[in-house]
């Protein structure tokens, strides 16, 4: 709390934000550095990259309900999906509804009208069912456009949202109010006819050099050839301090790099088997290209500790202290064919061992899927098996989640249904007093268990991945 105390800060004096490219970020690399130096003798190093900014018009969607025309605010209203091609659509189209967040076959078979064959799609966006997840079903259907309307009531900031590469289809994100008005119009199909044009301008990608840099800090013994990554993203989006998104995972990180350098300090504390990489990604908010970046770098490079081989699970923390909670555990089982079954049961295995913890101190829990758009997911793509833990973000509570975190923890404890995980994710409001300090200490208290416990586990490769024969790169 201390730590977050001092982002808030941070942001209070750089105009309510720490997000890339403005002072509030710079300030809060600095800040993450100079705790770094001053209390631990870790080896620190920096990777800087480039942003890819787009030089375009910006795209364009229109509606057309029961024959009236209405044009949508480009940031406000909508924006388009990362890796969406262009558009240029000369007559309206007709919109179809798909439920259930469209991560299932089974939601397409539901979609009204029915069926979907060169519709645009309108779909609720949710963290447990990532874009994209939703893109690569929605691909089979022969679309002519997807929108992902938001599923945040109170959002404010439209997220950058990344859809799955080499789609065929044209793809948007809607505000929560844009969509739900959207739906309210396909209700009444046959009268309303509501339709849309969408259109996005291809345009020519430059380079600039921003003040885009991760930051990551290494334990000065153990074994650098089976690393163990603690991440979690230091960016907040535009117009928020981000102190639970992601303040409250990074200040977790660099709680733990801290209290394990002065452990290792102490004549009673046994070094790890393992070296600890602990990193603080750049620029997650605009696509996860900080992770992105630091897998390529890994990828590329033949220095031993460095390699991606040298990779041998990575845990992410992004918001760990939502005010209206769960105890999600990050879990492999959603994780599309793509990426290999010994890469999703070793991440199992990571999994399994918070649930032990949880279960261990009579806490609820819930499984949240490992396909979800944070830092985790460059590393799992590249075959890294990864875990983690996330308190929840713009998705409703359930009245089943109410009564069971109820039931365990007391009464007055599970939340409130039908309202968001985090009613402040990507606002304004996302500040010190958006924090719940009995979810962020639980959260960080299981963080140290699973890195005391892997760290310690003999042979910790053989161990997460001894099903298979062959080796996870």
């Amino acid at each position: 709390m201390f730590h977050l105390k001092q982002l808030q800060t941070i942001a209070d004096k750089n105009n309510g934000t720490r997000t890339l490219g403005t002072s509030g970020f710079k300030a809060t690399l600095d800040y993450i550095e100079t705790q770094l130096r001053s209390k631990t003798n870790f080896q620190i190093f920096k990777q800087e990259f480039f942003v890819p900014v787009l030089v375009t018009s910006n795209p364009i969607l229109t509606s057309t309900i029961d024959g009236i025309d209405k044009n949508y605010t480009y940031g406000t209203d909508f924006r388009e999906i990362i890796y969406s091609p262009a558009a240029n659509f000369l007559t309206s189209i007709h919109l179809t509804v798909v439920p259930n967040f469209g991560c299932d076959d089974n939601d397409w078979k539901d979609a009204t009208p029915y069926p979907v064959t060169d519709s645009v799609i309108l779909v609720m966006y949710s963290q447990n069912c990532s874009v994209t997840e939703t893109s690569i079903v929605a691909q089979k259907y022969n679309i002519s456009g997807l929108l992902v309307y938001d599923s945040n009531i109170n959002g404010t900031y439209l997220p950058f949202i990344i859809g799955a590469q080499n789609i065929t289809y044209p793809a948007m994100i809607l505000s929560y109010e844009l969509g739900t008005q959207l739906v309210e119009a396909t209700k009444n199909h046959s009268l309303t006819n509501p339709s849309v044009r969408m259109f996005i301008t291809p345009g020519n990608t430059i380079t600039r050099q921003t003040s885009s840099e991760n930051i990551c800090a290494d334990t000065p013994t153990g074994n650098k050839t089976q690393t163990i990554v603690i991440g979690s993203h230091s960016d907040s989006v535009a117009y928020s301090p981000g102190i639970n998104d992601n303040g409250s995972g990074a200040m977790a990180t660099l709680v733990l790099a801290l209290n394990l350098a002065h452990l290792f300090q102490t004549l009673s504390y046994e070094e790890y088997l393992y070296r600890i990489r602990f990193c603080w990604w750049a620029a997650e908010e605009n696509g996860l290209l900080g992770s992105y970046h630091h897998i390529e770098e890994a990828n590329a490079t033949a220095v031993e500790g460095n390699r991606l081989k040298d990779y041998v699970m990575m845990l992410n923390f992004d918001m760990l202290a939502s005010p209206n909670y769960f105890f999600g555990i990050y879990e492999s089982t959603s994780l599309p064919d793509t990426v290999s079954s010994t890469v999703k049961n070793a991440s199992l295995k990571i999994s399994q061992l918070f649930r032990n913890w949880f279960d261990k101190e009579k806490l609820p829990w819930d499984d949240t899927s490992l396909f979800s758009i944070s830092d985790h997911f460059a590393f799992v793509v590249a075959g890294v098996a990864c875990g983690g833990t996330f308190s929840g973000a713009a998705d409703i509570k359930t009245f089943e989640q109410r009564d069971r975190y109820n039931r365990m923890l007391g009464h007055g404890h599970g939340g409130i249904v039908g309202a968001s995980f985090d009613p402040c994710y990507h606002q304004a409001c996302d500040t010190i007093e958006n924090i719940n300090p009995f979810v962020y200490e639980t959260m960080v208290k299981s963080a140290a268990y699973a890195l005391e416990t892997f760290a310690r586990i003999p042979d910790l490769y053989l161990w997460l991945y001894q099903s298979s024969t062959t080796t996870k790169n």
